[in-house]
Order: C-alpha cells, then structure tokens, then sequence
C-alpha cells in the first residue's frame, strides 16, 4: 500500500480551508463577550469597561485590514 507524505504547507492549507469558519466564529464570540461584559457585569470598573471596547474596537480594526468583518457571519 502506497503512503502518502502530506507537505507541512499543504497540512497547513487544508486546516485554514477547514477550520476558517470555527476562526470567525471564536472571534465572535469573544466580541459579545467583550460587549456583554460592559453591558451586563455591574461589578465591572468603568475603567475596564473602556478597556474591553478597546480591545474590541482594535479585533474590528484588525479584522478590517484583512477585509473581514463580524457582521459576515450575521
């Protein structure tokens, strides 16, 4: 029986095709999180509170330069 040798580049490709979606998904989770937090937590600083929209508002800017957005998925 012939064994194939799967390239390291190729192993790499075929998880991104396969697992882009579980990505975008992570990521959109983590930003309503983020969103929940400020919205819902009470025990949370208003200093933190600013804090997690800026993390959120730099995952937008980050996704944006990649042509990404979470309202894709929406």
């Amino acid at each position: 029986m012939a064994r194939y040798i799967i390239e390291t580049d190729d192993k790499m490709e075929h998880l991104q095709a396969l697992h882009g979606q579980d990505f975008i998904l992570a990521l959109w989770d983590l930003d309503n999180w983020l969103k929940g937090q400020v919205k819902h937590n009470i025990e949370l600083s208003e200093e933190a509170a600013n804090a997690y929209d800026v993390v959120r508002g730099k995952i937008r800017e980050i996704m944006e330069y990649y042509n990404v957005n979470l309202d894709m998925i929406e």
